[in-house]
């Protein structure tokens, strides 16, 4: 059985799949996969607990501020510090063999620490946002993988 995480990538990847018209394609020029991580949600949290300050909003403050945080620091920054390394895009070229030939894979991967450990894909009409909880019981292979 998938797991809830593989489960979202799944999905995600799935609606990622443009089907942009081949000379569209070429005459652009552009490479059929374009990936980014953006961590700086995931470092802005981080950093937010080690200098113990938070946003406007309170809830969040309460969150970042939170003494069972403070416990998981360590485990969140090698879990980060491990997924930013990963080549998603090689990732990616592994994948696209299986895919059919117009099909492209863009999005931006957002890495997040919030209160829920959900993971979500929003706005996959354009550019999509995958915005992946930073996990630290999912190894980097696997964050690469899914």
């Amino acid at each position: 059985m998938r797991s809830g995480f593989a489960l979202v990538i799944s999905a995600a990847l799935a609606a990622l799949w443009h089907a942009a018209a081949p000379a569209e394609a070429q005459a652009g020029g552009q490479e059929r996969i374009q990936l980014a991580v953006d961590a700086s949600e995931a470092e802005a949290v981080l950093a937010a607990l080690d200098a113990k300050k938070a946003g406007a909003d309170d809830d969040f403050r309460t969150f970042v501020l939170s003494e069972d945080l403070a416990r998981r620091a360590p485990a969140l920054r090698r879990t980060l510090d491990a997924w930013v390394r990963e080549d998603l895009v090689a990732a990616a070229r592994r994948a696209l063999p299986y895919l059919p030939e117009e099909a492209f894979i863009r999005a931006r991967v957002y890495l997040v620490i919030k209160p829920l450990s959900n993971s979500f894909v929003f706005d996959v009409s354009t550019d999509a946002a995958i915005f992946l909880y930073l996990d630290p019981e999912v190894t980097a292979a696997k964050f690469a993988k899914t």
